[in-house]
Order: structure tokens, then C-alpha cells, then sequence
């Protein structure tokens, strides 16, 4: 189990090309308040998310959302998300 858990925490983080955008001038408050809000607003994305896969479940054969019909959830999400 040792080995198991070591090599959970000396994974390698991937590097990105994209230059980070966390500079040294923002305080620790500061950047644990912006992951605190983005935590939040993923959770409100995520619940959003879920209502709208309910309704289109629910749709009637002659209701549509944005043009979608009830079997088409795969669809929009390919296309809109």
C-alpha cells in the first residue's frame, strides 16, 4: 500500500505552455478567495447543468430548448458546450 501512495504524491504536475497567471504580487488571502469563488460558482454551474439535463428529459414532442428536442441532449452539449 506504501508503494500505492507513494506514487500518488510524487506525481508529476504537467506543465502547460501557457504562462501562469498567479503572479507573486497576490497574497495568499487573495488567491484563496479567488479559488473559494471559483469553487462556488462551479458548484452553481454544475447544479445549472443538472436542471437543464432534467428538463430536456421532460420536453414534450413539440417543445424544444434553443432549437434541441427531447433526445438531442448529446447533441447540444456537443455543439453549445
Amino acid at each position: 500500500m506504501a508503494n500505492k501512495n507513494q506514487k500518488l504524491t510524487n506525481a508529476k504536475i504537467p506543465k502547460t505552455t501557457e504562462p501562469s497567471k498567479v503572479d507573486a504580487s497576490v497574497t495568499n488571502e487573495e488567491l484563496a478567495r479567488r479559488v473559494i469563488e471559483g469553487v462556488r460558482s462551479a458548484k452553481l454551474t454544475a447544479e445549472s447543468l443538472e436542471r437543464l439535463r432534467e428538463r430536456f428529459t421532460k420536453l414534450k414532442k413539440n417543445q424544444d430548448i434553443l432549437g434541441y428536442r427531447r433526445n438531442q441532449w448529446e447533441k447540444f452539449c456537443n455543439e453549445e458546450l
